[in-house]
């Protein structure tokens, strides 16, 4: 307990520290390497202050997780998530692998009198899932708060998405090797062979089942219904922007054209009235036309290229303002 509040403590100390910092930084580059060593530095601080590395990595990720918004623009935003994108594929796929090479010889290792840990993880599983339905059950109370009664299904269904991954793992991997009197530490095999063996458990039997599971539910969404729901926080959002530009021309702060030309887009896109024979809406159009304009801006752009009228670092620049467009636009 006294391990776990400690980290805690570290991990809120990092996560503000990180603010700090984050606050003050404009480059996605310095950005995107504060990003990368905030884990290490909440991990690496917390064990040197013998508290639990991975409760301070989760605390400070989960703080800076919540504000991350407010403390980074659009392009850091975009380079950040294309570098996560790739590191957690990189270390997911690090992590299983050395412990898959491991666990033939962490099973031979293992002392006399447990050669039932396949009955002992199957039995953990059977625990954590069983102790996931009581602690989700009373917040199920709050899906439908018009009944009044707590629901099984829905309850059902969060469990058996809560698959054991990476941080099972990493705890695990996170008890030293030795005591401190040098002897190699007893139980640690076993430890690992269990924690591997419910991993595996939980992603193939829960994993492979999930969607069979939320099928019979009844609580899986249909397709149509998250467009729908897409499609309703898109006009909250241009509502709220539509609203602000009306304000801004009331008080004539911002020059007419400008303000025109704001609030004609953002029309097209609440304008749900087909304008074709086939359906297509106006903002359909001009989505459809603006992919088809920035497809002759690509071809133009490369072909300043290839005549040497343009340097390299401008084609960069210019592609990557195309692509930041195109990407706004969605698909086509």
């Amino acid at each position: 307990m006294l391990l776990g509040g400690g980290g805690s403590l570290l991990g809120a100390a990092v996560a503000g520290l990180v603010w700090l910092l984050r606050r003050r930084t404009t480059d996605p580059v310095l950005e995107t390497v504060i990003a990368l060593v905030t884990p290490y530095a909440a991990y690496v601080l917390a064990e040197s202050a013998h508290t639990s590395g991975v409760t301070s990595v989760v605390v400070a990720g989960v703080l800076l997780g919540r504000s991350g918004h407010r403390l980074t623009d659009a392009n850091i935003r975009l380079q950040l998530h294309a570098v996560y994108a790739v590191v957690v594929f990189l270390l997911e796929s690090v992590v299983f692998s050395i412990v898959g090479l491991e666990l033939p010889t962490l099973v031979r290792e293992l002392p006399a009198g447990t050669g039932w840990w396949p009955l002992q993880s199957t039995a953990i599983a059977a625990v954590l899932i069983a102790v996931r339905v009581l602690w989700t059950l009373p917040l199920t109370r709050a899906v439908k708060p018009s009944r009044g009664r707590l629901s099984w299904r829905v309850a059902g269904v969060v469990t058996w998405a809560g698959t054991r991954g990476v941080m099972p793992l990493a705890a695990a991997l996170s008890i030293p090797l030795l005591t401190e009197g040098g002897d190699r530490l007893a139980g640690r095999p076993l430890v690992l062979v269990l924690t591997v063996s419910n991993v595996v458990l939980t992603l193939v039997v829960q994993g492979l089942t999930l969607a069979a599971v939320v099928n019979r539910s009844g609580l899986a969404l249909e397709p149509e219904h998250t467009a729908r729901e897409e499609e309703d926080a898109r006009d909250e959002l241009n509502r709220a922007a539509l609203d602000h530009v009306d304000g801004l021309a009331e008080l004539e702060a911002v020059p007419e054209t400008a303000v025109d030309r704001v609030r004609r887009a953002l029309t097209a896109r609440l304008d749900r009235t087909p304008e074709a024979p086939d359906g297509t809406t106006a903002d359909d159009a001009y989505r459809q036309l603006r992919h088809e304009v920035i497809a002759v801006q690509n071809t133009r752009l490369h072909r300043l290229y290839e005549e040497h009228r343009i340097s390299d670092t401008t084609l960069r620049v210019l592609q990557r303002d195309l692509d930041l467009e195109q990407a706004a636009l969605g698909r086509n």
